[in-house]
């Protein structure tokens, strides 16, 4: 593996450990997932170190005016998975977890605009349901804030 690789693996597992927060161990990461960080380190040599790493790629998602930039069908699908539901059938659940605030996505993109963008996914990924998850931290406080917003196809 070469260096831009193993450099480019180590973004996800960084992300994911919260920089390995140690008060996460054994919730958000494993001895396993930093044993794999650190051969991926060592063959990545010379590139940035882990903490500069970290503070650029998180800054990067949770910058909100760079998110917002993407545009409503990007955020959506930017960090988005699909549960599925079996009970008489089956029901496609989307969720789409988005770091910025529920006011600031009604105002840049407007709930019409934001509806017909979902309803098109709901649409094309066979989706009974969407909901959004916001995800960020409050400006004031530091703290992480999160809210819901679900939307049904109305064909059911």
């Amino acid at each position: 593996m070469d260096a831009e690789l193993a450099h480019f693996l180590k973004a996800p597992i960084l992300l994911d450990s919260y920089h390995f927060e140690p008060s996460l161990k054994d919730s958000k990461w494993t001895e396993k997932d930093l044993d794999i960080y650190k051969r991926l380190e060592h063959l990545s040599e010379g590139a940035e170190t882990s903490r500069v790493m970290f503070d650029r790629l998180f800054n990067a998602i949770t910058d909100i005016e760079m998110n917002l930039s993407l545009g409503i069908e990007n955020l959506l699908i930017k960090d988005f998975k699909t549960y599925f539901i079996i009970n008489k059938g089956q029901t496609g659940v989307g969720l789409g977890t988005i770091t910025v605030p529920l006011n600031l996505l009604l105002e840049k993109f407007t709930l019409p605009k934001m509806a017909e963008a979902i309803k098109q996914l709901i649409t094309e990924r066979n989706l009974s349901y969407y909901g959004i998850l916001t995800n960020y931290p409050d400006k004031s406080t530091g703290e992480y804030k999160k809210e819901v917003m679900l939307f049904n196809d109305s064909r059911n």
